[in-house]
């Protein structure tokens, strides 16, 4: 019998001490799908911005979201790195200009429906140098979807306007785009 107390008192102190130093937080899933719909929807207009290089930061949660973009192997090159809780993907155009332009859409995910794929809206990104995807895998996950687009030329095409911009950032949620 005390043998049994002993082994179950071991194992409470070893639970008791092993959450003791956990940092994990309940996730409250209506908060945190309010969240992340809220990070996305500033890139739902069917806008396309054109720049030099495309820095996008995300939680995994919207791996989907961002559509990786098909490679010519004559044209560009794709690197995957590893290190400290972030995958770290780059996409360079190796030809420069617009012929080896990488081309990516950030947004809603396809839906497959009865009727076939219907595309979801986003913000389609065509960039002329390079486009680094980092995606944040350790730690306590707070929704995040950061994109900043940035280098000459920096255009914004959205209902048939062209702007030329100063800068283009969607952060927390909210685009900013002088």
């Amino acid at each position: 019998m005390s043998r049994v107390v002993s082994v179950a008192a071991l194992l409470a102190w070893s639970t008791m001490v092993g959450c003791a130093g956990s940092s994990a937080r309940p996730v409250d899933r209506d908060q945190w799908e309010a969240k992340s719909q809220r990070l996305l929807q500033p890139l739902m207009n069917e806008s396309m911005v054109g720049c030099a290089e495309l820095l996008i930061e995300i939680s995994p949660n919207y791996f989907a979201n961002v559509a990786v973009p098909a490679l010519d192997p004559k044209m560009q090159t794709m690197k995957k790195t590893s290190a400290d809780g972030v995958d770290e993907y780059v996409w360079t155009n190796l030809v420069g200009g617009l012929q080896g332009a990488i081309s990516l859409t950030v947004g809603q995910t396809d839906q497959l429906t009865d009727n076939g794929v219907v595309r979801g809206k986003g913000t389609t990104f065509q960039a002329l140098r390079q486009v680094t995807l980092r995606v944040h895998t350790k730690g306590f996950m707070e929704a995040r979807l950061d994109v900043i687009a940035s280098g000459k030329p920096l255009v914004m095409s959205m209902g048939g306007k062209v702007r030329d911009l100063e800068s283009y950032e969607v952060r927390n949620g909210a685009l900013f785009a002088p």
